[in-house]
Protein backbone atom coordinates (compact mmCIF):
# COMPACT_ATOMS: atom_id res chain seq x y z
CA UNK A 1 0.00 0.00 0.00
CA UNK A 2 2.43 2.26 -1.01
CA UNK A 3 1.28 6.39 -1.13
CA UNK A 4 4.11 7.95 -3.28
CA UNK A 5 2.81 11.24 -1.15
CA UNK A 6 4.02 9.42 2.42
CA UNK A 7 7.14 8.31 0.87
CA UNK A 8 9.44 10.05 4.15
CA UNK A 9 6.91 8.25 6.43
CA UNK A 10 8.51 4.43 5.45
CA UNK A 11 12.13 5.80 6.37
CA UNK A 12 11.25 7.76 9.43
CA UNK A 13 11.76 4.95 12.03
CA UNK A 14 14.70 3.30 11.10
CA UNK A 15 16.70 6.53 8.90
CA UNK A 16 17.29 10.60 9.91
CA UNK A 17 15.59 12.40 7.77
CA UNK A 18 16.57 16.36 6.99
CA UNK A 19 14.24 18.52 5.86
CA UNK A 20 16.39 18.95 2.58
CA UNK A 21 16.59 15.19 1.97
CA UNK A 22 14.96 14.16 -1.55
CA UNK A 23 12.92 10.79 -1.53
CA UNK A 24 13.57 8.40 -3.87
CA UNK A 25 11.67 4.87 -4.59
CA UNK A 26 11.75 2.11 -7.14
CA UNK A 27 9.23 0.29 -8.51
CA UNK A 28 10.59 -3.24 -8.43
CA UNK A 29 7.19 -5.26 -9.21
CA UNK A 30 3.73 -3.75 -8.87
CA UNK A 31 3.98 -5.43 -5.42
CA UNK A 32 6.83 -3.91 -3.87
CA UNK A 33 8.92 -0.84 -3.60
CA UNK A 34 12.24 0.38 -2.58
CA UNK A 35 11.85 3.76 -0.90
CA UNK A 36 15.62 5.38 -0.38
CA UNK A 37 17.51 8.29 0.44
CA UNK A 38 20.11 8.98 -2.48
CA UNK A 39 22.90 10.13 -1.81
CA UNK A 40 22.19 13.90 -3.47
CA UNK A 41 26.08 14.98 -4.37
CA UNK A 42 26.94 12.48 -6.20
CA UNK A 43 23.94 12.49 -8.31
CA UNK A 44 24.06 15.61 -8.66
CA UNK A 45 27.77 15.81 -9.89
CA UNK A 46 26.65 13.25 -12.50
CA UNK A 47 23.95 15.54 -13.38
CA UNK A 48 26.07 18.81 -14.35
CA UNK A 49 28.80 16.58 -15.36
CA UNK A 50 26.83 14.37 -17.90
CA UNK A 51 23.22 15.64 -18.23
CA UNK A 52 19.87 14.08 -17.12
CA UNK A 53 20.47 10.14 -16.28
CA UNK A 54 18.79 7.42 -14.46
CA UNK A 55 19.74 6.09 -10.84
CA UNK A 56 18.14 3.45 -8.82
CA UNK A 57 19.27 1.57 -5.44
CA UNK A 58 21.56 -0.62 -5.45
CA UNK A 59 18.88 -3.06 -3.36
CA UNK A 60 16.59 -3.00 -6.18
CA UNK A 61 18.41 -4.46 -8.48
CA UNK A 62 19.56 -7.50 -6.36
CA UNK A 63 16.29 -7.90 -5.86
CA UNK A 64 15.49 -7.57 -9.59
CA UNK A 65 17.98 -9.66 -10.44
CA UNK A 66 16.95 -12.65 -7.73
CA UNK A 67 13.36 -12.43 -8.59
CA UNK A 68 13.95 -13.45 -11.99
CA UNK A 69 15.96 -16.64 -11.32
CA UNK A 70 13.86 -19.62 -11.04
CA UNK A 71 10.93 -20.50 -8.17
CA UNK A 72 12.29 -22.77 -5.51
CA UNK A 73 9.37 -23.82 -3.21
CA UNK A 74 11.49 -23.75 -0.76
CA UNK A 75 12.72 -20.16 1.25
CA UNK A 76 16.12 -19.64 -0.33
CA UNK A 77 18.38 -16.84 1.62
CA UNK A 78 20.73 -14.80 -0.49
CA UNK A 79 23.38 -12.79 1.08
CA UNK A 80 25.17 -9.95 -0.83
CA UNK A 81 28.48 -8.97 1.22
CA UNK A 82 30.44 -5.99 1.00
CA UNK A 83 32.98 -3.90 3.32
CA UNK A 84 31.06 -5.15 6.90
CA UNK A 85 27.79 -4.81 5.34
CA UNK A 86 25.60 -7.10 4.00
CA UNK A 87 22.03 -7.23 2.10
CA UNK A 88 19.86 -10.33 3.26
CA UNK A 89 17.03 -11.07 0.73
CA UNK A 90 14.52 -14.58 1.17
CA UNK A 91 12.79 -15.41 -1.40
CA UNK A 92 9.81 -18.36 -1.88
CA UNK A 93 8.67 -19.27 -4.69
CA UNK A 94 9.47 -15.89 -6.76
CA UNK A 95 7.74 -13.93 -3.90
CA UNK A 96 9.92 -11.42 -1.46
CA UNK A 97 9.45 -12.76 1.95
CA UNK A 98 12.45 -10.73 3.56
CA UNK A 99 14.97 -7.80 2.28
CA UNK A 100 17.08 -5.27 4.71
CA UNK A 101 20.93 -4.64 4.91
CA UNK A 102 22.64 -5.27 7.70
CA UNK A 103 25.98 -3.57 8.86
CA UNK A 104 28.89 -5.73 10.90
CA UNK A 105 31.87 -5.15 12.53
CA UNK A 106 33.02 -8.55 13.92
CA UNK A 107 32.17 -12.17 12.17
CA UNK A 108 29.72 -12.57 15.66
CA UNK A 109 27.35 -9.74 13.98
CA UNK A 110 27.55 -10.94 10.57
CA UNK A 111 25.97 -14.21 11.78
CA UNK A 112 23.74 -12.94 14.59
CA UNK A 113 21.49 -10.97 11.96
CA UNK A 114 21.83 -13.70 9.71
CA UNK A 115 20.31 -16.46 12.18
CA UNK A 116 18.20 -14.02 13.98
CA UNK A 117 16.85 -13.30 10.84
CA UNK A 118 16.06 -16.92 10.00
CA UNK A 119 14.45 -17.48 13.58
CA UNK A 120 12.21 -14.47 13.39
CA UNK A 121 11.19 -16.01 9.89
CA UNK A 122 10.99 -19.43 11.27
CA UNK A 123 13.85 -20.76 8.48
CA UNK A 124 15.30 -23.81 10.26
CA UNK A 125 19.57 -23.32 9.57
CA UNK A 126 19.64 -26.77 8.91
CA UNK A 127 17.56 -27.09 6.07
CA UNK A 128 17.25 -23.45 4.11
CA UNK A 129 19.98 -22.89 1.50
CA UNK A 130 22.23 -19.94 2.07
CA UNK A 131 23.31 -18.38 -1.54
CA UNK A 132 26.78 -15.86 -0.93
CA UNK A 133 27.06 -13.40 -3.85
CA UNK A 134 29.71 -10.37 -3.17
CA UNK A 135 32.76 -10.06 -1.22
CA UNK A 136 33.05 -13.15 0.59
CA UNK A 137 35.09 -15.84 0.21
CA UNK A 138 34.87 -19.91 1.31
CA UNK A 139 38.45 -18.68 3.10
CA UNK A 140 36.88 -15.39 5.47
CA UNK A 141 35.80 -16.15 9.02
CA UNK A 142 32.15 -14.58 8.19
CA UNK A 143 32.02 -18.17 6.15
CA UNK A 144 33.55 -20.19 8.22
CA UNK A 145 31.28 -19.28 11.44
CA UNK A 146 28.38 -19.27 9.50
CA UNK A 147 29.40 -22.93 8.00
CA UNK A 148 29.09 -24.16 11.31
CA UNK A 149 25.07 -23.33 11.85
CA UNK A 150 24.09 -23.32 8.37
CA UNK A 151 25.04 -26.76 6.60
CA UNK A 152 23.70 -25.65 3.05
CA UNK A 153 25.63 -23.04 1.93
CA UNK A 154 26.81 -22.48 -1.64
CA UNK A 155 27.94 -19.84 -3.77
CA UNK A 156 25.81 -17.88 -6.57
CA UNK A 157 27.25 -19.74 -9.94
CA UNK A 158 27.90 -17.58 -13.37
CA UNK A 159 25.40 -14.86 -13.36
CA UNK A 160 26.35 -12.95 -16.94
CA UNK A 161 26.70 -13.83 -20.25
CA UNK A 162 30.15 -11.60 -20.88
CA UNK A 163 33.73 -12.95 -21.85
CA UNK A 164 36.69 -11.33 -20.66
CA UNK A 165 40.11 -10.92 -22.78
CA UNK A 166 42.00 -12.19 -19.24
CA UNK A 167 40.64 -14.82 -16.73
CA UNK A 168 38.74 -13.54 -14.03
CA UNK A 169 39.10 -15.02 -10.65
CA UNK A 170 35.74 -16.07 -9.66
CA UNK A 171 35.77 -14.44 -6.37
CA UNK A 172 36.13 -10.97 -8.04
CA UNK A 173 33.35 -12.17 -10.87
CA UNK A 174 30.98 -12.59 -7.29
CA UNK A 175 32.09 -9.23 -5.63
CA UNK A 176 30.92 -7.54 -8.82
CA UNK A 177 27.14 -8.77 -9.20
CA UNK A 178 25.37 -5.72 -8.42
CA UNK A 179 27.57 -3.68 -10.76
CA UNK A 180 27.42 -6.31 -14.17
CA UNK A 181 23.41 -6.76 -13.00
CA UNK A 182 23.12 -2.95 -13.46
CA UNK A 183 24.13 -3.08 -17.20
Amino acid sequence: VFDEDNAASYLQFNTKILKTDFIAFDEIREEIVNVYIPYANITNYFFERYGEFEYRHSMSILLESLLELDPNPAPVVYLHAHQNQYELVIIEDQKLLFANSFQYDTKEDFLYYLLFTAEQLNLDPLKFELILLGSIEKESEEYQMAWNYIKNISFSGPFHPYSFKEEVNPANQLSEYLILKSL
